[in-house]
C-alpha cells in the first residue's frame, strides 16, 4: 500500500540573527496533525487539511504552493495578516487520479505530484511522479483559475528515458523540480539516475528535454565527472543558487551533489557525505508505483 504520513501539517520558519548564531522559531501556519490522513480540506491555518505534501515552493509575493502529493493536488498557502489561507488551485478531479488530463483548476489530472518550483513570472512547474510528466500550472491574468499543460513526458504508460520535445520526452518517476534565472527548469529524474534539463524554444510552445548529467534507468552508480560521465543513484532533490549551480540530493548515494555550468557542459563533484553504502545494490533497479 502506499506509504501514508503520520502527519501532515506545514511550518514555515523565521530567522532572528544575534552576532553569528542564529535562533529558529517554528510555527505551524496550515495543517492540522490530528488528522493525518486527509482528505485535502481547504481553509483557514489548522481548519485547512493537507494528504501527503512533499514540497513547497514560494514566490516573490510571499504566497507558499505545496504538492499535496497523496490526494494528486496543488495548494496555494496565501498571508493574510497574521492568517494563512489555503485553496486547491489545481486538480481534485472525480475522475481517477491515475490518468493524465490537462485542463483549468480542478478538471486538470496529477498522479502523484512531488515536486514543485515556480518561475519568474509565478509559473508552477510540477513533477508528476506517476504520469512520467512535467506539468505547467500557468495563472490566469485577472481571475483566480489556473490553466495545467503537459510540457514534457507523456503519461502513465510512457515510462521511459528519451530526450526529446514536448510529449516525445520520456521520465521514469521525475521528483525534484528547479527553475532558473532564465527559466529554464531542471528534474531530478529518479528512477533514471539522471538530471533533466527543460528548455522553452523562443517564440513557440515547445521544451525540448536534455539530459546533463547521468546516464539512465539501467547505470546507478557513483562517480563524479562531466556530463554523462557522472554517475547518480536515486536523485531526488534539486536548488539552485544565484549563480546558475544546481545541487542534487542524491538519495541512494548519501551524498549531496554540485552540478557547475561550464559553457554547455556540467561539471559534477560531490560536495557532502561518505559515499554509497556498498551494501545497497546499484543493478536491476525497478523503482515502479507501490500499489
Amino acid at each position: 500500500m502506499k506509504r501514508l504520513l503520520a502527519g501532515a501539517a506545514l511550518a514555515i520558519w523565521m530567522i532572528a540573527a544575534s552576532g553569528h548564531a542564529q535562533t529558529y522559531t517554528f510555527r505551524n501556519v496550515a495543517g492540522n496533525s490530528n488528522d493525518p490522513n486527509g482528505p485535502s480540506t481547504d481553509g483557514t491555518n489548522d481548519s485547512a487539511l493537507f494528504h501527503g505534501p512533499s514540497s513547497v515552493a514560494l514566490d516573490k509575493l510571499g504566497n507558499l504552493y505545496v504538492a499535496d502529493q497523496y490526494d494528486s493536488v496543488i495548494r496555494k498557502v496565501t498571508p493574510a495578516g497574521t492568517n494563512w489561507v489555503v485553496s486547491t488551485i489545481a486538480g481534485g478531479s472525480t475522475a481517477p487520479f491515475t490518468s493524465l488530463r490537462d485542463g483549468t483548476n480542478s478538471y486538470a489530472i496529477f498522479n502523484w505530484p512531488i515536486g514543485i518550483a515556480v518561475d519568474s513570472s509565478g509559473n508552477l512547474f510540477v513533477a508528476d511522479q506517476y504520469n512520467y510528466a512535467i506539468r505547467k500550472v500557468t495563472p490566469m491574468t485577472g481571475t483566480t483559475n489556473w490553466v495545467v499543460t503537459t510540457i514534457a513526458g507523456k503519461g502513465q504508460n510512457y515510462r521511459g528515458f528519451v530526450d526529446g520535445t514536448n510529449s516525445a520526452a520520456r521520465f521514469n518517476q521525475p521528483a525534484g523540480v528547479a527553475v532558473d534565472a532564465n527559466d529554464n527548469v531542471f528534474v531530478a529524474d529518479t528512477g533514471n539516475n539522471s538530471i533533466r534539463k527543460i528548455t522553452l524554444v523562443a517564440g513557440t510552445t515547445n521544451w525540448v528535454v536534455t539530459t546533463i548529467a547521468g546516464q539512465g534507468t539501467n547505470n546507478a552508480g557513483f562517480a563524479d565527472g562531466t556530463n554523462t560521465a557522472a554517475q547518480f543513484y536515486f536523485p531526488t532533490g534539486l536548488a539552485l543558487d544565484a549563480n546558475g549551480n544546481l545541487f542534487v540530493a542524491d538519495q541512494g548515494n548519501n551524498e549531496i551533489r554540485k552540478m557547475t555550468p561550464s559553457r554547455t557542459n556540467w561539471i559534477v563533484t560531490t560536495i557532502a557525505g561518505q559515499g554509497p553504502n556498498p551494501h545497497i545494490s546499484q543493478t536491476g533497479l525497478d523503482f515502479s508505483q507501490e500499489s
